[in-house]
């Protein structure tokens, strides 16, 4: 996800720390990535005391491994 993106009102309802990691896991993979380091997911408030996802990490690409081997998660079942 680009840096600041922002869902609709009461979009973030209904999100979970997995499909976070699907998102980031797409959004990576259109940029030629197979795999991310560093992942972090958390959930706080923000300046008006609304709850907001948080979410970092970096995309990286290994030479060895094919694209459609790569991310391997806990969501892969």
């Amino acid at each position: 996800m680009e840096y600041g993106e922002e869902f609709g009102p009461g979009a973030a309802d209904d999100i979970t720390p997995n499909k976070i990691l699907d998102m980031l896991v797409e959004r990576a993979k259109t940029r030629g990535a197979n795999g991310l380091i560093g992942v972090r997911i958390y959930r706080e408030l923000d300046a008006n005391k609304r709850p907001v996802w948080q979410a970092s990490g970096v995309a990286v690409k290994f030479e060895d491994v094919p694209l459609e081997s790569g991310f391997q998660s806990a969501n892969n079942q």
